[in-house]
C-alpha cells in the first residue's frame, strides 16, 4: 500500500469514530497561560501530560489546557521542519513491516512528535505500527491521545462564522477538523492575521467553509522574528 493509501485509510477509520457533542467556547488563552504554570492548579502542566503521554482519563478542560497550553512553552514550533519524515516516508513506501523496521519507523515517528506532540497524522500512524506489532496496550493509549487532541479542538467552536471559528495551534488541525467532519478542502486564504478560511467542495452539510483561529500560531512566529 502507498504512503498516501496508509494515511486515507487511516483517516477513514478514524473519521468514523463516534464522538459526544460538546457545548462550544472560545479557549481562555490569558487564563490558560497562567493556570498552566501554577504547581497547584488544577491544570499544572507536568500533570496534564503524564495524563495524557498514560492515555488516562482526561475532562474537557484538561483537555483544553494540554493542547492550547502547549503554544505557551520554548518548544512550541508551529512551522520547524525536521528531519525524520523523509525516513518515515520510505520506510512505508518500502513496505517492509518486519519487526526491526516497525520498531525504526515507531523511533521517527517518536522523534518527530518530540517536536509536534498533537500531529494526527503521525498518531495515526502510530496506530498503524501497534497494529502491526499487536500492541493492544499502546494502540489503545495512542486511540485516547487522538481522541483528547480532538475533543479539545471541537470545543472550540463550529467554524461557521469569524467569531465562532475552530482555534489551533499547527496549520495541519486545520485539515484534520475537515477529516473529522468528512469535508474535502477547496482553497484557503488568510483572512488576516488571526484568521484562516478554508473552503471545502461540495457536501451534504451545504457548508461552504470553515473559519479556524490562527492567532496562537502567528504570535509565535511573530515572537520568534522579534
Amino acid at each position: 500500500m502507498k504512503v498516501k493509501g496508509i494515511f486515507l485509510v487511516l483517516m477513514f477509520n478514524f473519521s468514523l469514530f463516534v464522538f459526544s457533542q460538546v457545548k462550544t467556547s472560545k479557549p481562555n488563552y490569558k487564563k490558560i497561560r497562567k493556570e498552566i504554570k501554577k504547581k497547584r492548579s488544577d491544570f499544572y502542566y507536568p500533570v496534564l501530560v503524564k495524563k495524557f503521554s498514560r492515555g488516562l482519563p482526561m475532562t474537557l478542560q484538561e483537555k483544553r489546557y494540554l493542547y492550547y497550553g502547549f503554544a505557551f512553552f520554548g518548544s512550541y514550533e508551529p512551522y520547524k521542519v525536521t528531519k525524520y519524515y523523509p525516513k518515515i516516508n520510505q520506510i512505508i513506501a518500502s513496505k517492509n513491516y518486519s519487526t526491526e523496521s516497525l520498531s525504526n519507523l515507531l523511533n521517527y515517528i517518536n522523534l518527530e512528535l518530540a517536536n509536534k506532540p498533537f500531529n494526527l497524522k503521525l498518531l495515526k500512524l502510530k496506530l498503524f505500527v501497534f497494529k502491526r506489532m499487536r500492541n493492544t496496550v499502546e494502540y489503545n493509549i495512542t486511540k485516547n491521545k487522538i481522541k483528547v487532541i480532538k475533543d479539545a479542538i471541537l470545543s472550540s467552536g463550529n467554524g461557521k462564522t469569524k467569531e465562532s471559528a475552530y482555534a489551533v495551534i499547527f496549520i495541519s488541525n486545520e485539515y484534520d477538523v475537515l477529516h473529522f467532519l468528512n469535508l474535502k478542502p477547496f482553497t484557503n486564504n488568510f483572512v488576516d492575521k488571526k484568521l484562516e478560511y478554508i473552503k471545502v467542495k461540495e457536501n451534504p452539510k451545504g457548508l461552504k467553509g470553515l473559519y479556524f483561529d490562527v492567532s496562537l500560531i502567528t504570535r509565535r512566529i511573530n515572537a520568534k522574528q522579534k
